[in-house]
Formats: structure tokens, C-alpha cells, sequence
């Protein structure tokens, strides 16, 4: 699930009631398990991971659960020495999701080793883009642990996203956020929540 597609099947479930969307997900879900062999890492085994955990917390299919601890731990087990990840592992929320969902302490840990490194400038390949993808981490990491380093840094994205803000005469770009200047900033919109429930 590159794109994370069964979450908005989820969703659309959720905000209608159409069963459909459940129940594409579920084929979804069930072509995963009929088809997995063995973990895979990277932004793939990110969106295929946290789609398997809300797929899991809708349906209660344990099969849907292992197959999402599998590729956690597997993820969890490419994590650098210094708490970076090899690529864009962050680009769907499955950490926060799988720590959230299991209580593992190993996935807290390691979610506080990834705050860290973004904190400390590269926490995967989103790093590059200054996006504020990252605030779903950093807001977990305080969760976790307590320190407000990571509050701090997660303000500091905030305010330098809306400071962004374009605000001139152009119409057509007004209230448009121009940090990282990429179609990648929804990434930052999107996780702010977090940093607001942290």
C-alpha cells in the first residue's frame, strides 16, 4: 500500500457508513497476508505497516496484526546508530501507530532515538525537504519521554511553517505554505494535530 490508499478507504467508511470502503480494504488487507513472505523496509513497508494497524484496529483480524509486527520490527531493525532511518521511513505514521496500538517499548525507544536524530538535523530522507514532516515524531517522542526538547523543536517547525504563509497580492497563492516549496508540505498539516495533543 505505497500510498497509504487504505487508510481513505477507512476513512471514507468511517464518514458514510458505506461498508464498501471496508470492504476494500479488507481485499486489500487479505491480499497482503495471501501474498507476504517476509518483511520489507522503507517508505513501502511504512504505508504497507500502518494501513495493516487500522485495518487491525477496524476489524480486530489478528492476521492483519502480525503481518504489521513482522514489518514493525523489521523497520524498528534497520534503524542507524545514531536513531536515523536509511530512507523515508516517515512517510506513513506506522511507529507512532504500532507504539500507540502494542505498548512496545522497544517502538518508544526507538521512536525517541528518531526524535532525536531529527532534532539533531537528519532523521530519514523527509529531512531534506524542512516540511515539518517530522512533528508526528518529535510529538510522540515528548509523549514518551517527557522531555520538552521536542515540544520546543515542534513549535519551532510550527511557527516557521506559518511563517511561510504567502500573504501578497497574488490571489492564486495566497495563504499558500511555501516552506520546503513542494507539494510535500501537507506532510507538516497533517502532523501538526499531533504536536497540538502532545
Amino acid at each position: 500500500d505505497y500510498n497509504s490508499m487504505t487508510d481513505f478507504m477507512l476513512w471514507y467508511w468511517h464518514l458514510t457508513g458505506d461498508r464498501r470502503g471496508l470492504e476494500v480494504a479488507q481485499q486489500w488487507g487479505d491480499a497482503v497476508v495471501q501474498r507476504y513472505a517476509q518483511p520489507f523496509g522503507h517508505r513501502e513497508g511504512a504505508g504497507t505497516c500502518a494501513a495493516l494497524l487500522e485495518l487491525y484496529k477496524d476489524t480486530l483480524d489478528e492476521r492483519y496484526l502480525k503481518v504489521a509486527d513482522d514489518l514493525a520490527r523489521h523497520l524498528i531493525s534497520t534503524q542507524k546508530d545514531d536513531g536515523s532511518f536509511p530512507q523515508w521511513e516517515n512517510y506513513a505514521p506506522w511507529l507512532e501507530r504500532y507504539c500507540e496500538l502494542t505498548g512496545s517499548e522497544q517502538g518508544k525507544a526507538a521512536l525517541v532515538r528518531w526524535a532525536n536524530a531529527y532534532y539533531n538535523g537528519y532523521g530519514d530522507s523527509f529531512s531534506d525537504y524542512k516540511v515539518g514532516g517530522e512533528l508526528n515524531i518529535l510529538s510522540y517522542a515528548y509523549l514518551y519521554s517527557g522531555d520538552l526538547k521536542y515540544l520546543a523543536r515542534g513549535q519551532w517547525l510550527a511557527d516557521s511553517m506559518v511563517a511561510s504563509v504567502y500573504r501578497g497580492e497574488d490571489e492564486l497563492l495566497r495563504g499558500l505554505m511555501l516552506a520546503g516549496q513542494t507539494s510535500l508540505s501537507g506532510y507538516g498539516i497533517q502532523r501538526l494535530p499531533h504536536l497540538l495533543y502532545a
